[in-house]
């Protein structure tokens, strides 16, 4: 083991006796692990519309789709641990986002459905957790295109069954974000 220590580090064999390179390598190991651990993150936002509404009226709770589908939500992130839920103030969204919600023992967020720019801002200060936010057809977006700058979807005027996961990775210098296009509750 010294031996190969002593081959990967040329430059510290030079400077230094095998004995110091020993006794450096595990500081500079404890060190990057260390590092590692505090300075990774992973930050989830699970997007997607609310489920289907009763009629047209402005505050339409859902309908019995709407509730099945609300459930199937549920069921598709329970192993994701939710930490935090933003809905808007219309009944149908707290409605759809209500059994992850009560799932995770998380009380949801209301952000007024004319307030997107404010819930966008809001959703790039959280850092290291799982988010679900739960909106209306013409903001998911302008939701999603903002979490994720590099990737842009089109409007969603009439599907309920789109979930949007912006994901963002966070390790020391490095930034990443990925955006995946699922599918839940094929009701």
């Amino acid at each position: 083991m010294i031996k190969r220590i002593h081959k990967s580090l040329p430059v510290l064999a030079c400077i230094a006796s095998v004995h110091q390179i020993v006794k450096l390598v595990p500081n500079a190991f404890l060190l990057a692990t260390m590092l590692g651990v505090t300075s990774c993150s992973y930050t989830r936002h699970y997007v997607v519309r609310h489920a289907e509404k009763l009629n047209e009226t402005d505050d339409s709770p859902l309908n019995s789709a709407g509730f099945r589908r609300a459930d199937a939500l549920a069921e598709t992130l329970s192993t994701k641990n939710i930490r935090v839920v933003f809905v808007s103030d219309k009944l149908r969204t707290q409605q759809t986002a209500a059994p992850t919600a009560a799932r995770f023992a998380v009380v949801p967020i209301i952000i007024p459905s004319a307030e997107t720019d404010r819930l966008i801002t809001e959703l790039k200060k959280i850092s290291g957790r799982n988010v679900l936010v739960v909106r209306h057809s013409n903001e998911i977006h302008l939701i999603v295109n903002a979490l994720s700058p590099f990737d842009e979807i089109d409007p969603i005027p009439d599907e309920f069954d789109n979930l949007f996961v912006v994901t963002r990775r966070v390790f020391l210098w490095d930034r990443r974000i990925r955006l995946e296009r699922l599918k839940y509750g094929g009701l």
